[in-house]
């Protein structure tokens, strides 16, 4: 099998030649140099999208500018009814960007949120897509993101899990107005990807218990996978929402959800829910695990012996080991050549 049809086969509960190892592109080194450690063992997985987002009069522009000697970011988003900003600043080591506080700083800020969720146009970029598809070919797939969920939407891209909550204290109502209209909103691109050439349909939500909640999840977080899989019934797409954090309490409510599989689902001991666990909760779903990340850290006898006890775990189909979370540098290599290792050996048991 190539690698991308042993991604698309595990995911669909169909028999594959071996567990498939994935890893994000450009997470631990370029791509080639993962190719030239794993080969064809590995499927590289592209994070893409199947729409593209215009507004009519709302502008985006950013700054960069120091802070005792530290580079920060600062993005605006411009609206006839006012601006707000909100500051980053930079990861040295993997140049990613971390916000330091929100774009809703007063009530006032809300009224501007909520004209650009109305001001956006969704069309279709499927076009783009396809280029992507050609450029990697049988060793990539793309994780094709139709967005966050409105309420993951707004802790992580907008306000931060703290300042919402403060928000749903002081100014409930103009909260759950902006949640219903994303709600409606984002109910739109359904269709978009549906007709989509993309056969994976990814949730970036980064779902953990300990912030959504069991409430929330039911009311912000299903409503959506239900409405995709509904709008995609009948395509065979491949549905999946990325959880990476703690589950257990959520566990009976994924059960229920459409989701073909959770992705970047994370074991333990980096979270309260074992492969194991997995697979007694979520019959019939696809598990597409993160490597827990604090396993990379250790000797590869350790990585290997841990890699095996996962897959002794995993059920006969449907299981993925993925890499979603930066490695270290200088250890990623030993790592992804044990992990690999043992997931050939336990193919031949």
């Amino acid at each position: 099998m190539t690698p991308r049809q042993r991604v698309l086969a595990a995911l669909r509960q169909q028999d594959t030649d071996r567990v498939p190892l994935t890893i994000y592109s450009g997470l631990v080194g370029t791509d080639d140099e993962v190719k030239a450690l794993l080969g064809d063992h590995v499927t590289l997985i592209l994070w893409s999208n199947a729409h593209r987002t215009e507004f009519r009069r709302t502008t985006f522009r950013s700054e960069k500018f120091t802070v005792g000697g530290e580079e920060r970011q600062r993005n605006y988003i411009e609206t006839p009814l006012g601006t707000i900003c909100r500051d980053y600043h930079f990861d040295p080591t993997y140049h990613s960007t971390w916000a330091i506080d929100s774009y809703v700083k007063k009530a006032a800020d809300w009224d501007v949120l909520r004209f650009m969720f109305e001001d956006a146009i969704y069309k279709p970029d499927y076009d783009a897509w396809l280029e992507r598809h050609r450029q990697h070919g049988e060793h990539g797939v793309q994780n094709t993101a139709v967005g966050r969920t409105p309420f993951q939407c707004l802790a992580y891209e907008y306000l931060g899990v703290e300042q919402l909550s403060l928000e749903l204290y002081d100014h409930p109502d103009k909260v759950q107005a902006v949640l219903a209209l994303m709600h409606e909103r984002q109910n739109e691109l359904d269709k978009i990807y549906a007709e989509s050439p993309a056969e994976l349909i990814n949730f970036p939500d980064n779902i953990t218990s300990i912030v959504v909640g069991r409430e929330r999840f039911a009311n912000h977080s299903l409503p959506r996978y239900r409405h995709m899989a509904e709008a995609c019934r009948g395509t065979g797409k491949i549905i999946v929402a990325h959880m990476d954090g703690m589950l257990r309490n959520l566990a009976d409510l994924i059960a229920e959800s459409p989701l073909t599989s959770l992705e970047a689902f994370t074991p333990s001991p980096d979270s309260d829910v074992s492969v194991a666990d997995a697979r007694r909760f979520w019959p019939g779903k696809g598990i597409w695990i993160n490597y827990p990340s604090s396993i990379h850290l250790f000797p590869a006898d350790v990585i290997y012996r841990e890699t095996c006890k996962i897959l002794d775990e995993s059920p006969p189909r449907g299981f993925l080991v993925g890499v979603t979370e930066n490695v270290p540098p200088d250890v990623w290599r030993t790592s992804m050549a044990t992990i690999d290792k043992a997931i050939e050996e336990h193919k031949r048991k």
